[in-house]
């Protein structure tokens, strides 16, 4: 019995370890306006396998002249300039992961390629492409009814409006960067008003699921 056992023992443990990671963005492209201060496509890195230590690299496969793109992992907002990054999450574990594209009021598009791979192991990695693209006045843009959700003032100081169309109350959730729920509300009337005074000072992800099913996140900055 134990001859027999011990081989199918290992072959499990080789298909654990080898787990695919998941980088999935909620749409991967986001339209809008060339006067947007920011296009934000949000998005969730799953750890399935057994490291915790990870790689991002952001690849630039095209990006209209003047414009900034960046990448929002669970541990921080970097500049337009970081390319690349060391992160941590735990076994088992999701982290917010979000790309970021800055028009400056420049018409254009922009593509970027976002790769994330173990430190130990480049070979072990997932990419996937986000793309952007924004216009004048957002002329000849149509955006689809699931990017129909917005929060401001960003940043927000004391109090946050959340503004989405929906025909039923949806329960939303407050996360910060290291991806754990500070908080959570009842949406309802299309808008509702949330009190933000006691979080910290720091980045902030509201996420939820519609009732047909689809998934929602935005981030949001707390200022003191």
């Amino acid at each position: 019995m134990k001859k027999i056992l011990l081989p199918i023992l290992m072959l499990f443990v080789t298909i654990s370890s080898n787990a695919q990671n998941i980088l999935t963005p909620v749409n991967p492209i986001e339209n809008g306006k060339a006067s947007d201060f920011e296009l934000i496509i949000d998005g969730e890195f799953e750890n399935k396998g057994d490291a915790d230590s990870f790689v991002w690299n952001n690849t630039i496969i095209t990006k209209t002249k003047g414009w900034g793109l960046a990448v929002c992992d669970n541990i921080q907002c970097y500049d337009t300039n970081v390319y690349t990054q060391i992160f941590y999450v735990t076994k088992g574990g999701k982290a917010n992961f979000d790309v970021h594209a800055y028009p400056y009021g420049i018409d254009g598009s922009s593509i970027a390629k976002i790769k994330v791979y173990r430190i130990s192991d480049m070979s072990d990695s997932v990419v996937n492409t986000y793309t952007f693209n924004a216009v004048k006045n957002g002329a000849g843009i149509k955006k689809a009814k699931t990017v129909s959700f917005e929060v401001y003032p960003n940043p927000a100081k004391d109090e946050l409006t959340v503004n989405f169309e929906s025909t039923k109350a949806v329960e939303m959730r407050i996360f910060n960067v290291l991806g754990v729920e500070i908080m959570k509300y009842i949406h309802t009337n299309n808008e509702s008003k949330i009190n933000v005074s006691q979080l910290q000072a720091g980045v902030y992800f509201i996420k939820f699921i519609d009732e047909s099913g689809k998934a929602y996140a935005k981030s949001f900055k707390k200022i003191n």
